[in-house]
């Protein structure tokens, strides 16, 4: 289970709570922790993303060398 999901679970939780809350601060005490939490979830999303990305980025950008044939342009200049 990812940060990501455990975070979710533990939201879906405080949701829980907040709907059967019965005074208005007890609510209002539980809302923000659920925004904490919301928070929380998209900062471990983004990390999760960025640490793909990290690793998808060379993989492609070397593809998209390969593709493009800047590497026999590159030896014909170097020839020249």
């Amino acid at each position: 289970m990812s940060k990501y999901e455990e975070l979710a679970a533990k939201g879906a939780e405080l949701v829980e709570k907040r709907n059967k809350a019965s005074s208005g601060s007890e609510r209002e005490l539980l809302n923000k922790e659920i925004r904490a939490i919301r928070q929380a979830q998209l900062k471990a999303l983004s990390e999760e993303v960025q640490a793909a990305l990290k690793l998808a980025i060379p993989a492609m950008v070397e593809k998209a060398i390969k593709e493009s044939d800047v590497v026999k342009a590159i030896e014909e200049l170097q020839r020249s």
